[in-house]
């Protein structure tokens, strides 16, 4: 069967690298396509680095290296390093680092004629640097597309300028670059400024720059200094950015696809700039303001300023509009219920007319953080909850001491809630009944179409309960199911409670909303004493399926009905009157029933009969459940 080789390689891309010697082995066919994808990416470290030092003048070894593509050359060890360990005076090994001298550099890159990415360890020192500043990129490196360090790239050290010279010597055939502006550099004097410096760079595609420099330094110079820019990530820290007028006419004309800003804020102009002249070309435009709050930006610039960015950001394929402060920012605005309403109005802007799969994430660990994103059909937000977010205030003016989660003004923003299809809470809590029975009623009644809710109390990380399709762990921000969305009470088949004795409420509201749920998994892993406890799960008549995991000591007794006959079930008996019971209430016979109590012991009932008991001494015993 003659199969073209992209084919192949295409394929073994999804296969282990240790897998791909013993794939070469197949045939004549699979050889090649296996040694190129093996060959495709090297990593020395350790173990890696001596074995190359080792044979490093012998050519035979480095035949297949013009299939190289990516080298990852760590200086500094990390691992034991075998083969070339010592030992101290108890016999144990030592880490012994051993790196390449520049002699040993060179002659590596003298095979890899086609190596287009390098990236190097600069932690340790400045060493493989300065080799490569002694290199004739003559004869190496020519297909060099992009150099990394394996340092923090925004931190300014020693290697800094250094590396600025490494870029600048690979300047004819380098394609990307990531570049830390910062003031204490000798960019400005040596090279001319940092426009001027990256004019050299006749081929670069992507830049990743940030300036905190005391250069300004625009999107339009960075364009007019890389024409063939289609990417770019540009942070700054200047307070005040403007732009020039004739910076319009060529932004709307140029090459980028990518445009990733991060500013302290956007003023009016700017904001206007980019609503009438992105680039046609753009597919992907984010936006990150990290001085000032969402709210205090709208009274800024105006809300309609920002409706109009959002539509036009809804237009891109790939968006966001992020909000992300310090924790001691004070806000310029009074918060009231009224910023839910914004934030909507924003929302409903940068969705567009576009048949989204939608996920919300809420919080008051950070309460000054907004974002929404969208990309490949998924829309995603996330708000910062405040306390006026979560507590209404009655007639009176006094808020409210219960939790009740503000909705939007449907006079003013179009949508709410209902378009989430995916939501989770993550609220200053522990166990709250009230609380838990709230953020259940607030999703089933204001969101017709959930596939997953999740609340999440963060004193102690717990989630609190759980709701899914089924009892696989489910990625929050996945576009898994992207398929015409049905109604919650069909989509919800499964629910996990945790920590806390769900309230005769919060069951109801389950049967009521949730009739299809089949399987439920209840543990409880808190050792204090709590009194005795009967939980009803009779109102859930089509639940098949029951897991129990309780980590405290008390009784616990199962109640099922049979032919209208109440049968009861005791297990793991404590001799006992001051332990309390857990007594647990269902309408039938379940298929199948798993308990592990305290003790370590495993109950297996199927159908009624108890099948199994089998003992485990896990402290925790939460192995068994996914």
């Amino acid at each position: 069967m003659n199969v073209p080789k992209e084919i192949y390689l295409n394929i073994f891309q999804h296969i282990h690298k240790s897998d791909l010697l013993e794939v070469s082995l197949v045939c004549k066919e699979w050889n090649l396509a296996a040694l190129q994808r093996y060959y495709h990416v090297l990593e020395f470290y350790g173990r890696n680095t001596h074995r190359l030092i080792s044979i490093i003048d012998q050519d035979q070894y480095f035949q297949h290296c013009h299939w190289v593509k990516m080298v990852y050359l760590f200086q500094k060890e990390t691992n034991v390093c075998l083969g070339s360990s010592s030992s101290n005076e108890e016999g144990e090994e030592e880490e012994v680092e051993e790196n390449l001298t520049k002699y040993q550099l060179l002659k590596f890159l003298t095979h890899t004629p086609n190596l287009k990415i390098l990236s190097l360890d600069a932690t340790s020192g400045t060493d493989y640097v300065d080799y490569l500043l002694d290199l004739d990129e003559s004869i190496h490196l020519k297909q060099l597309e992009k150099i990394t360090f394996l340092t923090d790239p925004f931190h300014f050290d020693s290697t800094y300028d250094l590396r600025c010279d490494v870029y600048f010597k690979f300047r004819e055939s380098l394609k990307e670059l990531i570049i830390f502006h910062e003031r204490r550099s000798n960019m400005l004097i040596q090279y001319g400024g940092i426009s001027n410096y990256l004019s050299q760079f006749k081929n670069i595609t992507h830049i990743k720059l940030i300036n905190h420099s005391n250069q300004a330094v625009t999107v339009y110079q960075l364009q007019v200094a890389c024409p063939k820019l289609t990417a770019l990530e540009f942070s700054t820290n200047e307070q005040t950015l403007e732009h020039r007028t004739n910076d319009n006419a060529f932004l709307n004309t140029s090459n980028l696809k990518s445009l990733k800003l991060t500013f302290p804020k956007m003023s009016s102009s700017f904001v206007d700039m980019l609503i009438y002249y992105l680039p046609a070309k753009l597919i992907k435009f984010y936006i990150k303001l990290d001085d000032i709050d969402l709210f205090d930006w709208i009274k800024l610039i105006g809300i309609e300023r920002v409706l109009k960015l959002a539509e036009r950001m809804s237009k891109i394929s790939s968006a966001k509009l992020q909000c992300e402060l310090d924790e001691d920012y004070e806000a310029q605005t009074v918060h009231d219920e009224s910023q839910m309403t914004l934030f909507f109005q924003i929302l409903n802007a940068f969705k567009g007319g576009k048949n989204v799969l939608c996920t919300a994430d809420f919080s008051d660990k950070n309460s000054i953080y907004q974002m929404m994103s969208y990309s490949n059909g998924v829309l995603n937000i996330s708000y910062g909850l405040k306390y006026q977010d979560m507590y209404r205030r009655n007639q009176d003016g006094d808020t409210r001491s219960d939790f009740e989660l503000v909705l939007p003004d449907k006079t003013v923003s179009s949508v709410g809630p209902e378009i989430f299809n995916r939501i989770k809470f993550c609220l200053s809590t522990t166990n709250d009944q009230l609380l838990t029975y709230k953020i259940l009623n607030y999703s089933l009644n204001n969101c017709p179409h959930l596939q997953y809710v999740k609340f999440v109390g963060t004193k102690d990380h717990y989630p609190l309960f759980y709701l899914h399709s089924t009892s696989v762990r489910a990625n929050f921000y996945s576009n898994e199911s992207l398929a015409p969305l049905t109604k919650t009470e069909e989509n919800i088949k499964f629910i996990r409670i945790l920590h806390f004795v769900p309230s005769y409420d919060f069951i109801n509201m389950l049967a009521t909303y949730l009739p299809n749920i089949s399987y439920l998994d209840y543990r409880s892993n808190h050792n204090e004493v709590t009194p005795s406890a009967f939980i009803d799960f009779s109102k859930l008549k089509n639940l098949e399926k029951f897991d129990l995991n309780v980590n405290r000591y008390c009784k616990l007794k199962i109640n099922y009905i049979d032919e209208k006959v109440s049968h009861d079930i005791e297990l793991d008996s404590i001799d006992s009157v001051a332990v309390p019971t857990l007594t647990l209430n269902f309408n039938k016979i379940m298929k199948l029933i798993h308990i592990i109590t305290h003790r370590g012991s495993l109950f297996k009932i199927k159908y009624g009969v108890l099948q199994e008991v089998s003992y485990y001494p896990d402290e925790d015993n939460s192995y068994y459940f996914d």
